[in-house]
């Protein structure tokens, strides 16, 4: 969408040269209408572009362009996402968001050879023909600079501003051949042409061998992939899905199923096309579920990408114990496929909803100790369970695991209700107040907390 931004700045700048070219601006009335042919030719055309390529505006392109651009100013998803080690939202992104992703995801040969070509640009603009310089600068800059004054809706990367990009590259080319102009002995023009293909070598061989994820790379000014796996989004379009598919599909024989087999993954409408396109027949039931909440859903085998996860879960608990399949990118796990035929922690949860909570904490015992070390997701719930067993000291410590971990909100609310419900078991009141508290103050609309906290405020009235 934000390509739009070229016809408004293509127009901005026919006016530009019509007013500062007197020969042309004389001429103009009586070519006028050749000249706003070939401008409406030229903004229909990439008007016409859009619409075609976009099957959103397919339907609408008048009513749906108009929302869009409403929607793009004020994106209302809170999708969560790394930056810079720090987990946050889209709409919590730093000023610096967009700068600094184009500097660690650009080759650093490439990235100095633009820095050069717009010092360049700017110093020598009188001696060049400046209005065409001025012309790339803006349409390569501007729409950047407008963004953070803005504070137009960015996430996952800078893939919303790739328009820009043939426009720096432009500049920096343009810098290139001027430095070298400059340069009178030809053994340093060699010698430049040298460094600049050596510094090109290492990005084009990480992307040969990690193809077909050469979208996903970093420069050494991020640390490498390696570095960035674990303080930027990676793979963000989670397209390693696709081979973590195959492979369970070929490997598993899924197609020989005879009964349905459930499939959960966080991009289930991806599995879902691809199965329909590629395994018609297959007995496969496909479901949503994240890896962080992956105890929610009934399955056999789970599809989970790394994305959006918080640092501090990727170093400590992916990928998970149950991984049968990992596809790496530079030898990092990007995606995985999960495999559990025993499901304990279902088992576990159906005790818990008949209240049959000796069980419930058997069976979760079990499965974090033996299946799933890695769902710590569940520690909310089985705090909750300890609560309900009257082992108060264990569910306080697993409440407090569950809180520091901070895998969901439903996790902590869990966390917190058990933790209340132990200190009432105790007689202490005070800390079941505060922590029911938190609580309601985290969940406002929950009616169990709010119950919980009426109780631990009854006995504390009672006890006194």
């Amino acid at each position: 969408i934000g390509g739009l931004l070229l016809i408004a700045s293509l127009m901005l700048f026919v006016l530009i040269y019509i007013i500062t070219n007197k020969e042309l601006y004389k001429s103009l009335f009586s070519n006028l209408a050749p000249f706003v042919v070939r401008s409406g030719l030229v903004a229909m055309g990439g008007l016409a572009l859009v619409v075609l390529t976009w099957p959103y505006l397919l339907r609408a392109p008048f009513e749906n362009l108009s929302s869009t651009l409403t929607v793009v100013k004020k994106f209302p998803m809170k999708i969560p996402l790394n930056f810079e080690g720090v987990h946050m939202t889209a709409l919590e992104i730093p000023l610096n968001y967009l700068p600094k992703y184009m500097s660690v995801t650009i080759p650093v040969i490439i990235l100095l050879i633009i820095i050069a070509g717009i010092v360049l640009a700017i110093i020598n603009f009188r001696k060049q023909n400046w209005k065409l310089s001025y012309l790339l600068l803006f349409t390569s800059i501007f729409p950047v600079v407008y963004a953070i004054a803005s504070n137009v809706a960015i996430y996952t990367h800078w893939r919303h501003f790739l328009f820009i990009y043939p426009g720096l590259c432009i500049i920096g080319a343009k810098g290139l051949n001027d430095i070298l102009d400059m340069l009178k002995k030809p053994a340093m023009k060699y010698a430049l042409m040298v460094i600049c293909c050596l510094g090109i070598v290492s990005p084009v061989c990480w992307m040969v061998k990690n193809h077909p994820y050469e979208y996903t790379y970093f420069n050494e000014l991020a640390g490498g992939y390696k570095k960035a796996y674990y303080d930027y989004e990676t793979d963000y379009w989670k397209i390693g899905t696709k081979n973590s598919l195959v492979w369970l599909m070929e490997h598993e024989r899924l197609m020989q199923a005879k009964d349905t087999v459930i499939i959960a993954s966080d991009m289930n409408m991806f599995v879902k096309y691809y199965l329909k396109r590629h395994y018609p027949g297959a007995k496969v039931k496909v479901v949503l579920s994240d890896i962080q909440g992956m105890y929610g859903q009934a399955w056999t085998y789970a599809i989970y990408s790394k994305e959006f996860l918080p640092p501090e879960y990727l170093e400590k608990f992916f990928p998970p114990t149950q991984t049968i399949y990992a596809e790496k990118i530079d030898n990092m796990p990007e995606v995985v496929v999960v495999k559990d035929t025993v499901r304990l922690d279902l088992k576990a949860r159906s005790a818990f909803e008949v209240k049959n909570y000796a069980a419930a904490d058997s069976l979760l015992t079990l499965y974090l100790k033996r299946d799933c070390p890695t769902n710590v997701g569940l520690y909310g719930i089985w705090a909750l369970i300890k609560a309900y067993n009257n082992q108060n000291e264990e569910c306080i410590r697993i409440g407090n695991m569950a809180i520091q971990n901070n895998i969901s909100d439903l996790t902590t609310l869990n966390a917190l209700c058990g933790m209340g419900i132990a200190y009432a078991n105790m007689k202490q009141y005070d800390n079941a107040i505060a922590k029911l508290n938190e609580a309601v103050k985290q969940a406002p609309d929950n009616a169990f907390a709010h119950n919980l906290l009426q109780q631990a405020v009854a006995l504390q009235r009672g006890g006194k």
